[in-house]
């Protein structure tokens, strides 16, 4: 839902396949980690993923995409999500 509306509001989320990255790009892959039902408890804002992407590219400058480490559930979309914040593009595998 947070995705959809973020392109709602004119955000771009877009792929780029691996092979137009170079070999040694930097790749982060936002995600969450723990039980979902953790949010129950504290509710997320929807910027958590984003706020680590972009802390970890002021120690890291030169990342250069993002990346799924799943292929279903929340953590699947955090990279689309980081990159209609961040610029970043997130890496098609």
């Amino acid at each position: 839902m947070s995705l959809l509306l973020e392109l709602q509001k004119g955000g771009e989320a877009f792929i780029v396949p691996h092979d137009a990255l170079p070999s040694n790009a930097a790749l982060v892959a936002p995600a969450f980690i723990g039980a979902p039902t953790a949010s129950v408890d504290k509710l997320p804002s929807g910027l958590e993923t984003v706020n680590a992407v972009e802390a970890y590219r002021k120690l890291v400058p030169g990342v250069q995409g993002l990346l799924s480490g799943e292929i279903g559930g929340s953590n699947s979309i955090q990279p689309l999500l980081c990159s209609t914040k961040t610029g970043t593009p997130p890496s098609c595998f």
